[in-house]
């Protein structure tokens, strides 16, 4: 059960972000939450109906958050990799559940509040990593790693209708909260910028910029902002979603992030450090 949260934000300004690195001690080590998404699975949050349009930057008004409690637990096989949810007030296809099984090529799907799951191949050869679902619940987006592409999925059917190929391996997509760019990013080719709904490259940011090894991708809930994880390198990098520019860099040397995610009212920078087994936070 979702839980409706009435937030009560204090701030009446934004302050802008610099081009300079934010030193160590803004972090701090959470030893007890060791490597929360260090297999690469992250729950995704769905954009809410006041999503960011472009170009603007806006506060939402209200958050939805689980209890923290455990429910159930679903066993599944093929290695449950990532996972994704739809919306519960998106239509047809409320809270639609998205699995990626790495290691069957498959993604498992069940529509709440069932548990019962089926599977559906996405094609072969394929390593499903992460999966990302459309503010509205219709279409769905698979990374595949071994084939070096990313598939667009019907929802309401399971049937592949897109795909676009890439140089190298993407390991992780990102969804902008307005669903409008996917965002891929690769193992030593950047970050690719595509347009969600034609699948049109839109930009593309180099690796000389991002680094390599793009193991981790979050947004911020109503700034223009994207956090991305060049894992070896014990950085988070801030961009501008609205014109994909740099923007600053947090930096942990000795750790190396495998994920990142950001509080629903976009206070907080979460980041997970797999050689440290520690959860390090930001005040943003």
């Amino acid at each position: 059960m979702w839980w409706l949260l009435q937030h009560a934000l204090a701030r009446c300004a934004i302050m802008e972000f610099l081009e300079t690195e934010v030193p160590m001690n803004t972090t701090r080590g959470l030893s007890c939450l060791a490597a929360v998404l260090a297999a690469g699975l992250t729950l995704q949050c769905e954009s809410h109906p006041e999503a960011p349009e472009s170009g603007v930057e806006h506060r939402p008004s209200f958050a939805r958050h689980p209890l923290g409690t455990t429910k159930d637990s679903v066993a599944l096989t093929g290695m449950p990799f990532a996972v994704a949810v739809s919306q519960y007030d998106v239509g047809l296809n409320d809270g639609v559940v998205y699995v990626a099984q790495l290691t069957n090529g498959t993604i498992a799907k069940t529509t709440l509040p069932a548990e019962t799951f089926t599977t559906f191949s996405i094609g072969s050869p394929t390593d499903p990593s992460q999966v990302r679902i459309s503010p509205n619940g219709q279409t769905a987006y698979v990374n595949d790693q071994y084939s070096k592409k990313v598939k667009w999925v019907t929802v309401a059917t399971n049937s592949i209708f897109d795909s676009v190929a890439f140089a190298k391996s993407p390991l992780n997509i990102g969804l902008s909260p307005n669903g409008t760019r996917l965002y891929v990013l690769t193992d030593s080719d950047g970050v690719y910028v595509l347009d969600a709904l034609s699948s049109a490259q839109q930009d593309h940011i180099a690796v000389a910029t991002t680094g390599y090894i793009l193991s981790g991708v979050a947004f911020h809930p109503y700034m223009l902002r994207m956090y991305i994880t060049p894992r070896d390198s014990g950085k988070v990098l801030t961009f501008n979603t609205e014109t994909d520019a740099f923007m600053q860099t947090n930096r942990v040397p000795g750790s190396r992030i495998q994920n990142v995610a950001v509080s629903r009212d976009g206070t907080q920078l979460f980041a997970t450090d797999i050689q440290n087994s520690k959860l390090l936070v930001w005040t943003l």
